[in-house]
């Protein structure tokens, strides 16, 4: 493709730089990526245009506005660009994809959200709640908990994570020992009577291990209950969960979570070498170098100018190799293909040390 292919990025946790590290020239910086990407392209003779990159900030939700995610998608959408990076928050996708659609603007949003897909509108993700789950009962089944507790979020997200892995626990034929709901900021009383319910000695069926589905703003404050209450069974939890946790992820050591990022993977293994990059790093050197992939392949396969040749690229890129996940995950979309993602791109990881480690 010959011309200048304008990308735009939305930075939907801000409303200016620096929080997410899309832009601060770290191992998230994905304006940096994408020109790499596209660098090789043009000295290997697939890309003839220029690339131009534009930002786009917005508070938008969980802790701003459906409104301000809108106005920012919007000033992209009228610079104009022609294709969009973002959404990375489930919630603000979901808002973005309706605009995606109307404006006829490709859209990868790089979140756990699969119900914001679309025509427009690609997903690299970031976690899924209806695999998470089935990699959590999986992992209980192993570990041979048949009896564990459910705490989740109240919130629609941490209710629709319980509600898969209900599912998911009636196929392995186990049913959780109680359920309960925190806030996101819960009382004593309220962590009390988790513990409580955890520790009872006579409840039936006896609580096996505890699993924690959220956005993980109260697992610390959780743990070290459990930890003083004498709970010694497994605990374990999500993706969104964990990457609060990680912020201090001794507060949980010993849980078992899930993870999209994994140090078997040859491809990211390189990608970290080659940037010096620490391991704590792996999850944005992995989403840089997976982005950077499906846009520059987008690009290079674009059968025309414009947003709607840059759809008809995103659909013709196939059969990548992933940073995220396992060895052997790969990425691609198609005709009717809207996740990039496929094969072992969740893996089950646990916290020693204060460090995030594969387990088997």
């Amino acid at each position: 493709m010959t011309g200048t292919i304008t990308i735009g990025i939305l930075n939907d946790s801000a409303d200016r730089g620096g929080p997410m590290g899309l832009d601060d020239g770290g191992p998230g910086d994905l304006a940096g990526w994408i020109e790499r990407e596209a660098r090789s392209l043009i000295e290997a003779g697939r890309l003839c245009g220029s690339v131009a990159i534009v930002h786009a900030y917005a508070l938008g939700l969980p802790g701003g506005t459906a409104d301000a995610l809108e106005a920012a998608y919007r000033r992209l959408a009228e610079t104009p660009v022609d294709l969009v990076i973002g959404p990375f928050v489930g919630d603000n996708a979901r808002v973005a994809a309706p605009l995606a659609e109307a404006l006829r603007l490709p859209t990868l949003i790089c979140t756990d959200e699969d119900r914001a897909r679309g025509r427009h509108v690609f997903q690299l993700q970031t976690g899924n709640p209806a695999q998470e789950a089935a990699l959590i009962a999986g992992h209980l089944r192993t570990l041979e908990c048949r009896a564990p507790l459910v705490v989740h979020d109240a919130t629609p997200f941490g209710e629709r994570l319980a509600r898969q892995f209900a599912g998911q626990g009636a196929l392995h034929g186990f049913a959780p020992s109680a359920i309960a709901a925190l806030d996101e900021r819960p009382e004593p009383a309220a962590l009390d009577t988790v513990v409580a319910a955890a520790t009872a000695p006579h409840s039936a069926p006896s609580c096996d291990a505890l699993v924690y589905l959220g956005q993980g703003h109260p697992a610390r404050a959780l743990a070290a209950r459990l930890r003083s209450a004498g709970f010694t069974g497994p605990c374990l939890t999500n993706c969104a969960s964990a990457a609060a946790i990680t912020l201090d992820a001794a507060a949980c050591e010993g849980w078992f979570h899930v993870a999209t990022v994994s140090v078997r993977n040859p491809v990211l293994a390189r990608a970290l070498e080659t940037h010096a990059a620490a391991l704590q790093d792996a999850p944005s050197i992995a989403l840089g170098h997976d982005v950077a992939r499906l846009v520059g392949e987008a690009m290079a396969r674009a059968v025309g100018p414009g947003r709607s040749g840059l759809r008809l690229g995103l659909e013709q890129v196939t059969w990548l190799d992933a940073a995220h996940g396992d060895p052997g995950t790969k990425l691609g979309f198609g005709v009717y293909e809207r996740a990039a993602l496929h094969g072992p791109y969740l893996v089950m990881r646990q916290w020693r040390g204060a460090q995030s480690v594969d387990v088997g």
